[in-house]
């Protein structure tokens, strides 16, 4: 799939499938802690016609164990390389649905997403699909301990949102 030309100055009208490219702006990393807990990392967009994204970093995984055992203190540099953002659905954007969709995906030691599930639904079948079909295609940093990549798991809200 080409990537379109980023977007001019918005206009009043909507234009068919925008797609800008999000720039991440990186937060200090967490510091370990004895007990998992959820770091955060943001990526900030100016508002643009259909989605700002944002990603909720808890630790990292050492293998794949029981879940409980699971989660150890990890190092993120940044959780998501330049990816393309969802496309927002033309039947979608007719009909005004709007929502937020938090993907919880399970990053590879290379970067690739393993697993995808949604944590919260936008409350549209459509959105949800879209979310989850983008961020499949993907790629992460992956996490690190002590200097080695692990397998950790990121939230990643997308908004679908249009404009007033």
């Amino acid at each position: 799939e080409p990537e379109p030309e980023p977007e001019p100055e918005p206009e009043p009208e909507p234009e068919p499938e925008p797609e800008p490219e999000p720039e991440p702006e990186p937060e200090p990393e967490p510091e370990p802690e004895p007990e998992p807990e959820t770091s955060s990392e943001s990526m900030e967009d100016e508002p643009v016609e259909e989605i700002e994204e944002e990603s909720n970093l808890p630790e990292g995984e050492s293998a794949p164990a029981s879940a409980a055992e699971a989660y150890v203190d990890a190092v993120y540099e940044s959780s998501q390389l330049n990816n393309r953002r969802p496309k927002y659905p033309l039947k979608a954007r007719r009909k005004g649905m709007e929502g937020v969709v938090t993907l919880q995906v399970e990053v590879s030691v290379l970067g690739e997403p393993s697993e995808i599930s949604i944590l919260n639904s936008s409350g549209y079948r459509l959105l949800d699909r879209e979310a989850r079909r983008t961020v499949s295609r993907w790629r992460f940093h992956p996490a690190t301990q002590g200097g080695q990549p692990v397998t950790s798991l990121v939230e990643v809200p997308i908004r679908f949102q249009l404009k007033g």
